[in-house]
């Protein structure tokens, strides 16, 4: 049921679906991670009582990139996709802007919810308000806090060589690391402290996992405040330049900020030896293929797994490139998207 016809330019909610969906979000969503996983959205899916090759097809269409998981806006795209099934219209991008009645989710009553005095007012700008709650997740925070302290911070700031050799490894445009610098450096010093630092590598890690992700105007206080920063947050009043991002040398990344734990390397290492049996070092041809395939993930994904992972271009792949493919595998295995592009913590030390 995969339909890749697109609407007829960005397609944006009525104020009364802005309201619904996201009091629905909310359901789904309650630490507002902004990020909507399998196994969450599909119980709450099957409240609509479609069928189930029906929200099969209706996720495809709303996780554009295959990623595994939905946006708050893809999330808006499925609820819209699930009024038209039940309104019996074709379920199809280019009918997303046709007037249907609000989804009916067994259990939740929106009526009720859309006229409460309490939620009266839901709509842009409570969800303005809702993409402004993001905080970083613990796990993340620790992983950053590593690489900073790795990073070898002066006075407890890195200077902009230091955050420029790590950033440019993500290979976003200068454009891109302009604006998430303007977010990280609020008090314009030209460096970052740890909260700065950590604004910027969450900021990094959305673009990358997400290549449709946009950047807002200013760092969200919850955001900065998740981050360590102090209240005193200001607007930041200048960017990065571009000669600045590209005139500094890259430093190697150390073994401590490598995302394939210790535990994983031995076991994929063990796996690796008994694939190369001739003992070259690499793996290429259809011996790793083979063994990916075990896996029972898509080809489609297994592919751009292997071009993550296939750092130097080689069509083979070296036993830490053969680590990340692994690595990037249980990830997806477990719920989690095959990025767009290999995140700076995924690079391998060596």
């Amino acid at each position: 049921m995969r339909d890749n016809t697109r609407s007829d330019g960005p397609w944006r909610p009525t104020g009364r679906e802005q309201g619904a969906y996201a009091y629905l979000l909310s359901l789904v969503d309650p630490q507002k991670e902004g990020v909507i996983r399998g196994q969450a959205a599909v119980p709450f899916f099957q409240k609509s009582r479609l069928p189930d090759a029906t929200l099969g097809g209706i996720w495809q269409l709303a996780d554009t990139d295959s990623k595994g998981h939905l946006t708050p806006h893809e999330f808006s795209v499925a609820m819209k996709l699930i009024s038209l099934a039940q309104a019996q219209k074709p379920v199809a991008l280019v009918n997303i802007g046709d007037e249907v009645p609000l989804p009916d989710m067994e259990g939740v009553q929106l009526q009720h919810v859309l006229t409460s005095p309490s939620i009266a007012s839901v709509n842009e700008t409570h969800v303005r308000r809702d993409s402004n709650t993001s905080t970083v997740p613990v796990k993340e925070k620790q992983q950053y806090k590593r690489i900073f302290e790795s990073s070898n911070p002066v006075d407890g700031a890195i200077s902009g060589a230091a955050a420029r050799s790590l950033f440019m490894k993500t290979k976003l445009s200068t454009e891109q690391l302009g604006r998430i610098w303007s977010l990280s450096d609020p008090h314009t010093e030209g460096k970052l402290r740890l909260p700065g630092f950590i604004v910027a590598m969450y900021y990094i890690r959305r673009i990358m996992e997400n290549r449709s992700f946009e950047l807002p105007a200013t760092c969200p206080l919850s955001l900065w405040r998740s981050a360590g920063g102090d209240v005193s947050l200001k607007s930041p009043t200048e960017n990065l330049s571009q000669s600045s991002l590209t005139s500094i040398s890259t430093p190697d990344l150390t073994d401590a900020q490598w995302d394939v734990t210790r535990e994983e390397r031995k076991r994929y290492e063990q796996f690796f030896n008994n694939l190369d049996t001739q003992r070259v070092g690499y793996l290429s041809g259809d011996v790793p293929v083979n063994f990916f395939l075990k896996s029972k993930l898509p080809e489609t994904v297994l592919s751009k797994v292997w071009d993550l992972a296939d750092i130097k271009r080689t069509g083979k792949l070296t036993k830490e490139e053969f680590a990340v493919a692994m690595h990037l595998i249980n990830a997806r295995l477990a719920g989690g998207p095959v990025p767009d592009k290999l995140p700076p913590t995924l690079i391998p030390p060596s």
